[in-house]
């Protein structure tokens, strides 16, 4: 874990000071690419959902390290339909996102923002403006909701494990729930589709 936190350093901190990592990636530059790419992925679903929040999950990776197994992510949560059924009408204050790893750990740049249930899903903070709660009520380009940057480490065993392409990327691709709370507080669940925006930047950009 120390070695981690250390390998984590290295990356984190020249993010933070020099806007720069330690590959030489300019960040400011890597924003304005995945942020294009993104909107032009989500753009293609024409307004349509696959789920009932009217979200979408945009995940890529910064970086990865075939041989220690820590990578980067970089997950955004787009608008890109007007929420329907059960969310249509749920508090911003009272919906989180849940994200879970089948063969990885990871822990948020801002550690503020994700917190651990028992059954090892991360929670993360949602906070919407006004303005998104106004616009999502009508038809609407992809609109950037909410940005998360993480830091994670692939399962040590896996890593032995010698394997491809195809099985890395299936460890590397979260699992993104919305657990949302209604006036009566009920709870309603649903999950984001991990096939709409994935890996258009980044590692294994270029594979797909």
């Amino acid at each position: 874990e120390e070695a981690m936190r250390r390998y984590v350093d290295t990356i984190v901190e020249p993010i933070e000071r020099r806007q720069t990592t330690t590959a030489g990636m300019n960040v400011t530059q890597w924003n304005a690419e995945t942020t294009a790419l993104c909107t032009a992925q989500l753009e293609a679903l024409n307004g349509v959902a696959s789920n009932p929040s009217g979200m979408a999950v945009c995940y890529n990776l910064p970086a990865l390290d075939n041989s220690t197994g820590v990578f980067m992510a970089d997950l955004r949560l787009y608008m890109i339909a007007a929420p329907t059924g059960a969310f249509a009408n749920i508090a911003s204050t009272n919906v989180q996102v849940g994200l879970s790893y089948n063969g990885a750990t990871v822990s948020a740049v801002n550690s503020s923002t994700l917190s651990r249930r028992a059954d090892e899903t991360s929670l993360i903070s949602w906070p919407r403006s006004e303005l998104i709660e106004t616009q999502k009520r009508a038809a609407m380009i992809p609109m950037l909701i909410q940005s998360y940057a993480f830091v994670g480490q692939v399962n040590k065993e896996l890593l032995v494990a010698n394997m491809g392409t195809a099985a890395l990327q299936k460890v590397l691709v979260p699992t993104v729930t919305l657990t949302g709370q209604t006036s009566t507080g009920a709870a309603v669940n649903t999950s984001l589709s991990s096939d709409e925006a994935t890996f258009v930047n980044g590692v294994f950009a270029k594979q797909l």
